[in-house]
């Protein structure tokens, strides 16, 4: 009889290879979450569809290969018409819109090209990540 019968239970099937690879993977994942759980989360509303979201999306992906920090930024990206109780609760009238705990930091202008989506951008992730 084993010694553990739960835990060989558990980890029948699975294995100690398996284990061993994948604890520290888990160990470094933990470590990251405590890290980034003091970091500011940026709030992101967009619409499907909507040409100037696009370009920040395209911003977005300019951004993260520039400087892989941002990627450690957490980004809730919240589609207007899929959730209007939550985008209610901001206070923006153009997309896309970018906040940082609740505080607007851009909100798109229909003159806005490119650069400017990607400037509001990279001003929201810098905001996240000073604090």
């Amino acid at each position: 009889m084993p010694r553990y019968p739960l835990f060989s239970t558990l980890l029948k099937g699975i294995s100690t290879t398996s284990c061993i690879l994948q604890m520290p993977m888990l160990l470094w994942e933990k470590s990251q979450r405590e890290r980034y759980s003091e970091m500011k989360k940026v709030t992101w509303f967009y619409l499907n569809g909507c040409p100037y979201c696009r370009k920040a999306e395209q911003a977005y992906e300019a951004l993260t290969a520039a400087n892989p920090a941002y990627q450690n930024v957490v980004t809730e990206r919240i589609e207007e018409n899929a959730h209007p109780e939550i985008a209610d609760r901001y206070d923006y009238y153009f997309v896309p819109s970018f906040f940082t705990e609740e505080e607007k930091v851009y909100e798109a202008a229909r003159t806005d090209g490119y650069e400017e989506i990607l400037a509001g951008l990279k001003k929201a992730l810098d905001t996240a990540l000073a604090d």
